[in-house]
């Protein structure tokens, strides 16, 4: 019972994965590397390496998974994107290397394997964080406190370059510092006072992408994002044409042509009715024929 149980959430796990891949339209958002750069750790960290000590690289380690689901949170709770999670990925092929899962056929677990792939490459943007500064000070018996700088850097995934679309650096606030009673929860205090920053930041910084989903009897066009989405009455959207097409080596690629702009008029939990204010004979045309219409909110 309990093989059959763990087959079937794997399946069910990775069922949600595809269907995501086929209806999600948000901008795709991959956590990737977090690192701590602070020369100062990362010199204690190598001198106790070379003694056989390990008490600095686990905490390092810990720091960087700490931030690394600060900022996945912190993203999520924009819901500028879909988040995506390399870490995500690599239990789940850890999960078809189980004995559990080689009960699946061949097939069924080439077909899992090849969602995760596709799900690891169908990324619009990554981020990558540095952990610059990390300052503790010892508070007599009563504990640490910590002075953290981190900078988030978000890139263009699709770009040759991994072009930088936007990066800040963030500190701590020291008016909240709080004393606790080891490094680690010193790190975790100071990495809290973030926490709203951070949300503040992706959702003021990256806009809100979403489709045309079909135009209703009076010509609105109904999009598939709304209030779950903080789209409010008045947004507005700039309406994209994607057109993909392939190359002479048989490469896909997309061309972006913008046509027009919306309006946010009725605005439900997940879709909004727009009034088209702009290239709306050209919208009308393209939806008829079932052409991809892209939106991105204008930022205010």
């Amino acid at each position: 019972m309990k093989k059959l149980i763990t087959l079937l959430l794997i399946m069910q796990a990775l069922t949600t994965m595809a269907q995501s891949l086929q209806t999600s339209n948000a901008m795709v958002l991959r956590i990737d590397s977090v690192c701590v750069t602070d020369q100062k750790l990362l010199a204690v960290r190598d001198r106790q390496l070379a003694q056989g000590k390990t008490t600095m690289a686990n905490a390092i380690a810990t720091f960087e998974a700490v931030t690394r689901e600060a900022l996945k949170a912190a993203a999520g709770a924009s819901k500028r994107f879909d988040v995506s999670d390399m870490d995500a990925a690599r239990r789940m092929e850890r999960e078809l290397q189980t004995e559990m899962a080689m009960d699946l056929s061949a097939a069924d677990r080439e077909k899992l394997r090849n969602e995760m792939a596709h799900k690891a490459l169908l990324v619009d943007w990554v981020l990558q964080c540095d952990i610059t500064n990390c300052q503790f000070t010892r508070k007599g018996n009563y504990g640490w406190t910590c002075i953290l700088h981190i900078t988030p850097i978000v890139r263009d995934r699709r770009s040759e370059t991994l072009r930088i679309i936007a990066s800040r650096p963030f500190v701590s606030k020291i008016k909240k510092m709080v004393i606790r009673p080891t490094r680690e929860d010193a790190y975790n205090e100071a990495l809290s006072t973030m926490k709203e920053d951070l949300v503040e930041w992706f959702t003021g910084t990256f806009p809100v992408y979403a489709r045309v989903m079909r135009l209703d009897e009076a010509n609105n066009a109904v999009i598939d994002c709304g209030t779950m989405h903080n789209v409010e009455r008045g947004d507005i959207f700039q309406v994209t044409h994607i057109d993909r097409q392939i190359n002479d080596d048989g490469k896909t690629f997309d061309t972006e042509t913008v046509v027009g702009t919306l309006r946010a008029k009725d605005v439900l939990i997940d879709q909004t009715a727009c009034s088209i204010t702009s290239g709306k004979d050209e919208i009308i045309n393209l939806n008829a024929n079932g052409a991809v219409l892209q939106c991105k909110m204008i930022m205010k």
